[in-house]
């Protein structure tokens, strides 16, 4: 028997195996949309269906073909091995050790439904939390609200049906393939192995299968049916190695060199402890807009990807990299002066967003918690209809999970928007077009009768800066390429420049619409990058520090507003400054979230303003840097404080409810 035959002989009950499990997987989903799902959920989102059934088997695939991978790698000791002693050895364990894969792929299918039932979300982090949220009466609450014991027997007697199919599969049967030649089983062998790794890979586009593909419709629970459990399971325990603890309270104000918040906050204020009357953490960080206005502004805030401030300045007539900005651009109001407080798009997001002080609350187990510090809040309570719109997939970074907790009536992605906005079209890696997301904030703002807060986050200027196909570029003059500053290819460097140019011509084109509209009248638009170039320019010199982590803050605002503000574009800033010069001004004795300065501001003098970014710190000439240094360190101990007193809270009161639901039984 020569070794291709073994190794096909192998493979090809290897793969009756496989459509076992995908057997087993789909009649999984099929009790899971049963038990949770409703036909009303179906029809309304029936053109969603194909595309949850289609990534779904990806998945499905995928998982198999990781759950099944030992099997495989013994099938090719077959091409290596004469040995039939060692081939019967490979079949034999392979026949035996599947059912009880199998089997236990089952149990993990049945815990995640259970688990499902409580949290309405698949295995998370928080799956892991088992040594420390009480065991004791986490065992408990188990035994009481699940059925352990019929999950367990399902489990077992499943192996002993699984081993009599596998028996089955494994027989050790003749395959007919003697009347193919050598070149012919090679070729076989090659096709074979190539689809097993597409399955594993799940895709043949620039990424491989990932949890941004989880998101295929506005309904959750459509969503709910594409991952695979185990799927799941793996992202959880990634995700949990990779956690981080947030400490108690009061050893967040030891490690800050502090004994209590109050101590913070006068060092961030620059004012007597003693005047401080309340330890409350949000009596401390929050302060009541004051603005007089009657009219109620929408407010659309633009995060653009890698909108580099430095780039600005190679503006020109050979060189246009704004487009339909440009106008808008001299017209409005731009600080430049002015950093990203992060250097990746996530970072930068959490900041704005939430006032994260640490990196990567979005992919840890405390997104699932609601903090009253979010960017949304004081409009919602403002009676505000709150969105997030970006043309990416909301499983990027968690997005689906986390904003819909954090004060957003609406969260909006790729799906959503190519699904409700006709002729929308996304590239091949990221998503939308950002003009034709850009169209779809108009068309919110435009059809609303009630006031809109809308944060967007771009995505089109990123590599590998796929541009819609009818896109004409303005002049950009291949000399401007030669420039000693640029790092990169002469190509490379145009076709960095022509997507920048690209991205900023869409926001052209959004400002036309809005100042050509009675929304000039009643809507702010703000714009700001959420990092700067990366890879284009070697910022290697002391001079070229100030550009290095540098993006512009713009502001559109109406004529009657614009009227009552302070208005000095020299002032520097941060993504943490943004919000706090908004809120006092078009809010009525709302709550906000006070750490910023306020650019707007008539009582602090220009050259007192200072810039925070994660690696670097800016400040006016009245300032020292360790008077910064001491803002800066104040400003994140009493950001931590609040964090750690949140998820503790939040913490304290789930064993609480553990421990009451327990007492009941």
């Amino acid at each position: 028997m020569s070794r291709t035959y073994n190794f096909i002989l192998l493979f090809k009950n290897l793969m009756k195996a496989f459509l076992l499990g995908l057997a087993i997987f789909a009649t999984a989903k099929l009790v899971f949309i049963f038990r949770f799902g409703n036909l009303s959920t179906f029809k309304s989102y029936s053109g969603d269906i194909p595309l949850m059934i289609f990534n779904s088997l990806r998945f499905d695939l995928q998982v198999l073909a990781y759950f099944l991978s030992p099997f495989l790698l013994l099938s090719f000791i077959a091409l290596v091995s004469t040995s039939e002693k060692r081939i019967r050895f490979i079949h034999d364990f392979s026949a035996k050790i599947i059912p009880l894969f199998l089997s236990i792929s089952l149990f993990i299918l049945l815990v995640d439904q259970q688990f499902y039932s409580f949290f309405k979300l698949h295995f998370n982090p928080v799956v892991f939390d088992f040594f420390d949220e009480g065991p004791v009466l986490l065992l408990i609450s188990m035994w009481h609200d699940h059925p352990v014991i019929r999950i367990l027997l399902v489990s077992a007697g499943s192996y002993f049906l699984f081993r009599f199919l596998i028996k089955r599969i494994y027989a050790w049967t003749k395959l007919e393939i003697e009347k193919l030649n050598l070149l012919a089983r090679i070729l076989l062998s090659i096709i074979l192995i190539g689809a097993y790794f597409l399955f594993a890979r799940g895709s043949v586009g620039t990424f491989p299968l990932q949890n941004e593909d989880t998101i295929v419709s506005d309904s959750e629970f459509i969503n709910a049916c594409v991952p695979n459990p185990l799927f799941c399971l793996k992202e959880a325990y990634t995700e949990s190695v990779k956690e981080f603890k947030i400490p108690a309270p009061e050893k967040v104000l030891d490690q800050f060199g502090y004994t209590r918040i109050e101590e913070a906050v006068a060092d961030y204020r620059g004012i007597p402890v003693d005047s401080i009357k309340s330890n409350r953490i949000n009596d401390l960080i929050f302060a009541t807009s004051n603005g007089v206005q009657q009219k109620r502004y929408n407010v659309v805030l633009f995060i653009m990807e890698s909108m580099s401030n430095h780039f600005i300045d190679f503006q020109g007539k050979e060189c246009d990299l704004l487009g339909s900005f440009d106008k808008h651009f001299k017209e409005d109001i731009v600080f430049r002066n002015f950093q990203s407080y992060g250097n990746g798009t996530l970072i930068s997001l959490e900041n704005l967003l939430l006032n994260v002080p640490f990196q990567a609350l979005f992919e840890s187990k405390y997104r699932y918690i609601s903090y009253d510090i979010s960017i949304a809040k004081p409009f919602k309570d403002a009676g505000y209809r709150t969105h997030f719109v970006t043309g990416i997939e909301l499983g990027w970074r968690h997005l689906n999970e986390v904003l819909g907790r954090q004060y957003f009536d609406n969260v909006y992605g790729k799906a959503h928007i190519i699904k409700n906005m006709p002729g929308a079209e996304s590239n091949t890696t990221w998503g939308v077009f950002d003009h034709q997301v850009f169209d779809y904030l108009y068309k919110i703002l435009s059809e609303s009768g009630e006031p809109q807060f809308i944060v967007t986050l771009s995505s089109t200027n990123h590599t590998p800066y796929e541009l819609p196909h009818d896109y004409y570029p303005y002049p950009i003059k291949g000399k401007v390429a030669d420039c000693p500053l640029f790092s990169v290819s002469k190509e490379r460097c145009l076709e960095v420049l022509t997507a920048f140019q690209y991205s900023n011509d869409a926001l052209g084109k959004f400002m036309d619409k809005i100042k050509n509209s009675p929304l000039a009248e009643n809507t702010i638009v703000i714009i700001t990058g959420d990092h700067n170039i990366r890879s284009t320019i070697c910022y290697n010199t002391q001079a070229m520090q100030k550009y290095k982590y540098s993006v512009p803050l713009y502001f559109y605002l109406p004529e009657d507003l614009k009227r009552e503000l302070y208005i000095d574009t020299s002032r520097l800033g941060s993504h943490c400054d943004i919000m706090a010069s908004v809120y006092p001004y078009i809010l009525v004795n709302e709550k906000y979230i006070n750490l910023g300065q306020d650019l707007f501001s008539p009582q602090i003098a220009s050259d007192a303003y200072y810039s925070i970014n994660e690696q670097q710190l800016l400040f006016g000439k009245s300032l020292t840097r360790e008077e910064v240094e001491k803002k800066v360190n104040a400003r994140k101990a009493i950001l931590f404080y609040y964090y750690s007193s949140r998820i503790h809270e939040n913490q304290k009161s789930e064993r609480q409810s553990l421990k009451d639901s327990t007492l009941t039984y």
